[in-house]
């Protein structure tokens, strides 16, 4: 096949994509760099989509779609309406593109780098997409390295020219020093691994790098520890390869073999460890593995357990005057612990051995009087903290597991109960929110949100109500993002006064160019009282949100005489895994839905007396009641 490598201007054109998938958002990715006259049609989407300025069809394939279109991406998962699609693009003599089938490709789309005015263009004419892909990455990471796309060449600059056959394309291959020889046995074909440290567990934990690296991956390799529901929204296939003492789904060998499969095999490929996996990951053996068979690796460090618990206690590992050396130690095997002359010592994989570990220190000359962290499920709800002296940690001592254990002087127990001191704040909403001003934040939903489809056009729903009411923020992403799949915009409310219950959903609606009429701060009763002491009546209203938890404000809203209704642009579906809390440590916890308070009578019963609630509306705080979670 031959194509012509050339640039249009689609400036003024418009573009449409068939299908709503992974392919189809790659495509969008890439497109929306040049021109936001994009048009998706597809009967469902990756919800990712929804977040790209596009319009949106929800609808099957019909030839008439074509109707007015530039250029056309047949983007589905099924080869017999790709084929449809790519004949009927013939017929009208629109440029049609069919994903992984060149053959019927009219024009191709290449790997695009794109700076400023400058935009390099990599295609293997439709042969080999992940090549295409590699070679562009490789001029782009020699531009941004070496200032050329400034026109600026660095002298000295050494490359190893591969021989160029009849028929390839001239490629500029990765940059290396004089003298160093390229990788010996690497095929081009050959995919890459990325090991990346997701942290101690909380997701906020893991790096931009290590995100982005994530998003990239056609297959994700996770240890234990992670959260399955934060890994979830990536879209790589997924395989557990988790170990915990005494079970271990894959051995270590059956891990490097699978990494090394993927790789063989051209994927890109993400070995998600916890913690950093330079520290007691067993980087060195994949990585060697992997390099003895010329595979690719990059590694991206990650936050370790060690100064993780160190900054969620408050004590530094290393302190002026108390402390100029800290070292890392295995606690796995009691009879292979070597104990190191330093000021610190940080015990990863201790927690069975800790009895024994303290009784080694004291035989070594470690004092008894000696502090000690014990820091149990770092970052998580269930992070429990213990001082203890090195000579009351006896044998049959039990710490939970995964633990970090913290030994010396720079453990004051003072100064770690005055920084915990700060109130602690279980947040069960889905969405984390601002609670940090008020505390220190743990973040487990009881809830996911699931958006829902408005059955109609949004926009003719909505023209026969005076008043719309906005009293989550859920409620205001899901109703614009329908709006949105409709192909209207904020334009189809200006008949309508727009009420918002909150300052922060009030900020919400300006990002979606709405600045509301009336804002009442509070809960649905108070959204009443409004309504009820200016004498606003006989006017139809409608509330966008979640339709079960709107009783109070219709209720309250009808004996005033009007007609309100609830438009559902949302439900709410119980997360993959709810992580249990220890509730003796937190101040406060926060409920934002009736689910959410359900799910957490279920798993936990009754709210202790010491907690404090954090309701967002009389219907929650209504179920609560009717638990008898709260007087």
């Amino acid at each position: 096949m031959k194509f012509l490598p050339v640039s249009i201007n689609i400036a003024d054109k418009k573009i449409l994509l068939i299908g709503g998938g992974r392919v189809a958002l790659e495509k969008l990715n890439s497109l929306r760099r040049f021109t936001c006259r994009i048009t998706i049609v597809s009967r469902v989407v990756d919800k990712k989509i929804l977040d790209y300025p596009c319009r949106i069809i929800l609808k099957s394939y019909e030839k008439s779609d074509l109707e007015g279109f530039y250029l056309v991406y047949a983007c589905t998962d099924n080869p017999q309406v790709n084929r449809k699609i790519k004949n009927d693009c013939e017929d009208k003599g629109t440029l049609v593109n069919v994903v992984d089938n060149p053959a019927s490709c009219r024009f191709i789309s290449p790997a695009i780098y794109k700076k400023e005015n400058m935009t390099v263009a990599v295609s293997s004419n439709g042969e080999d997409v992940k090549r295409s892909i590699r070679w562009r990455n490789r001029i782009g990471d020699f531009i941004e390295n070496t200032g050329a796309g400034a026109g600026i060449l660095p002298d000295h600059t050494y490359f190893n020219v591969t021989k160029v056959e009849q028929g390839q394309d001239i490629i500029i291959p990765e940059k290396r020093e004089p003298g160093q020889d390229s990788i010996p046995g690497r095929s081009e074909n050959t995919g890459k691994v990325t090991i990346i440290g997701f942290g101690p567990g909380d997701p906020e934990y893991l790096t931009i790098k290590g995100k982005r690296a994530l998003e990239n991956a056609d297959i994700i390799f996770y240890d234990d520890l992670i959260d399955k529901n934060y890994i979830s929204r990536f879209p790589g296939e997924k395989i557990f390869v988790g170990k915990r003492k005494g079970n271990h789904s894959k051995e270590q060998e059956e891990i490097n073999t699978l990494l090394f499969q993927a790789a063989l095999t051209g994927k890109n490929a993400a070995r998600l460890k916890g913690g950093d996996p330079s520290i007691f990951g067993r980087l060195g053996e994949e990585v060697q593995y992997l390099q003895e068979r010329s595979v690719e690796v990059d590694i991206i460090p990650g936050v370790t357990a060690a100064s993780a618990a160190s900054a969620k206690i408050g004590i530094p590992l290393t302190r002026r005057g108390v402390s100029k050396t800290v070292a890392f130690c295995s606690g796995h095997r009691v009879n292979d612990i070597k104990i190191p002359d330093a000021e610190v010592l940080v015990f990863f994989m201790a927690a069975s051995n800790l009895g024994r570990i303290s009784h080694r220190l004291i035989t070594r000359g470690w004092q008894a009087d000696t502090p000690v962290a014990v820091v149990s499920n770092i970052s998580m709800p269930g992070q429990t903290v213990r001082i203890e002296k090195l000579g009351d940690i006896t044998t049959g001592y039990k710490a939970d597991s995964p633990s970090i254990i913290i030994v010396g002087k720079v453990v004051d127990r003072d100064m770690v109960y005055r920084y915990l001191k700060k109130p602690k704040i279980l947040v069960t909403c889905p969405d984390r929110g601002n609670y940090e001003k008020y505390g220190s934040v743990v973040h487990s939903p009881l809830v996911l949100e699931k958006p829902g489809k408005v059955p109609g056009d949004p926009e003719k729903i909505i023209t026969g109500y005076d008043y719309l009411i906005f009293n989550s923020g859920a409620g205001v992403i899901h109703f614009f993002t329908n709006l949105l799949a409709a192909g209207k915009d904020s334009r189809s409310l200006k008949k309508q006064k727009i009420v918002s219950t909150a300052r922060e959903i009030s900020s919400l609606l300006g990002k979606w160019g709405i600045i509301p009429d009336i804002e009442i701060p509070g809960d649905q009763e108070k959204v009443v009282n409004y309504f009820s002491s200016r004498k606003i009546n006989h006017v139809r209203i409608l509330v966008p949100g979640n339709a079960d938890e709107q009783e109070l404000l219709l209720e309250g809203l009808r004996k005033l005489r009007n007609q309100a209704d609830a438009l559902s642009v949302y439900s709410y579906v119980l997360p993959d895994n709810i992580y249990k809390a220890d509730l003796y440590s937190f101040r406060y916890i926060t409920f934002s839905s009736v689910p959410a308070v359900e799910n957490f009578n279920k798993l936990y019963g009754k709210l202790p007396a010491h907690i404090q609630p954090v309701i967002s509306c009389g219907i929650v705080k209504k179920r609560m009641t009717e638990l008898q979670m709260v007087e």
